[in-house]
């Protein structure tokens, strides 16, 4: 589905290109992701296709492993979970190093530019504090709050009591924020939330 009003974040501009809206990425997908920038016959395309797999942490469906040791080649379908900012930043780090290994930049190598490219360019990687973390772990002992989308703060609600004394609902719903950016709470219906299992 088509969202409501622009937006602004570099890679779901680029995903609204090929006509991508969800919260995954196939590899069908990132073909045509990278279709925006180089043609299929490119060894660059492989190169980042390498990469997203790599290092973007992949779901793999109806995969086959071959042969079977530490540098196995994995066959198959996979997909990318969006909703994870680290991931973001590797699928718009590795098509930027694949778009520049496309134009000339080839002697550095894909996967070495991706690695670069946070540091040069301004992306944002979220990272929960210590603090941060306590809270979610608080959120993840109510199954519930993985089962269910809740607003900020019905969510609140879900803390145990001792927490909610040392975090008002201001501090609580800048955590939330806080949550879907670092890509551990999945976005639902009129601004609800769930938590996601840890991985």
């Amino acid at each position: 589905m088509e969202p409501d009003g622009p937006n602004t974040d570099p890679l779901d501009v680029l995903l609204a290109a090929v006509g991508n809206y969800g919260a995954a990425l196939t590899d069908e997908q990132a073909v045509e992701l990278w279709s925006t920038i180089g043609d299929a016959e490119d060894s660059a395309l492989d190169d980042f296709l390498a990469v997203l797999v790599g290092q973007g942490d992949p779901t793999w469906t109806d995969a086959a492993v071959l042969p079977d040791d530490a540098y196995a080649l994995r066959l198959g379908r996979w997909s990318l979970d969006l909703s994870r900012a680290g991931v973001r930043s590797v699928v718009l780090s590795s098509l930027i190093a694949a778009g520049l290994a496309h134009r000339g930049w080839g002697e550095f190598g894909v996967a070495f530019l991706t690695a670069v490219i946070p540091t040069v360019l301004d992306i944002e990687r979220v990272e929960l504090s210590a603090k941060d973390r306590l809270l979610l772990a608080d959120l993840r002992l109510k199954p519930r709050t993985q089962q269910f989308f809740y607003d900020p703060d019905d969510l609140y609600a879900e803390l145990p009591p001792e927490a909610r004394l040392v975090v008002n609902r201001y501090d609580f719903a800048d955590f939330v924020e806080r949550l879907r950016a670092a890509g551990e709470a999945e976005n639902g219906p009129a601004d609800r939330i769930r938590i996601l299992r840890a991985r």
